[in-house]
């Protein structure tokens, strides 16, 4: 079983109180079904069953525009997550971290240098790999 660690300002943020219920519900689902490098595979269906209410791929994508990033058709990327997660360095000398690492090394999320790239979608590209 994964942990996470839990934003417990979330419910403070505007942008989360301005969301209807069925999409602070997914909010929530995703984070904790996404792997250890925020990437989520795609699953809308299931997310409706768990959630109780009927979710679009459209719908979500549109609402959550920047905080949620298609990266393939079935694979959906939630670009602040790892820095949440594991703070603003991540070392390669640490095994959970070299594991995020070769995940965001697969799907080219990061670039040369080790740094997360942020397509002008990430405010800080401070998180980088030693």
């Amino acid at each position: 079983m994964s942990k996470r660690f839990t934003d417990t300002e979330l419910y403070d943020r505007e942008w989360f109180q301005e969301l209807p219920i069925k999409h602070k519900c997914f909010w929530e689902y995703i984070c904790k079904k996404c792997d250890h490098a925020g990437i989520w595979d795609a699953n809308i269906r299931l997310a409706s069953f768990c959630i109780g209410e009927n979710l679009s791929r459209e719908d979500i994508l549109k609402t959550f525009n920047g905080k949620i990033i298609q990266i393939e058709e079935d694979k959906w990327w939630i670009p602040k997550f790892v820095k949440f997660q594991y703070g603003q360095i991540l070392n390669n000398d640490n095994r959970v971290h070299k594991s995020v690492i070769k995940i965001l090394e697969k799907y080219n999320l990061v670039d040369e240098e080790g740094v997360i790239k942020s397509e002008g979608i990430l405010p800080n590209k401070e998180v980088k790999p030693d």
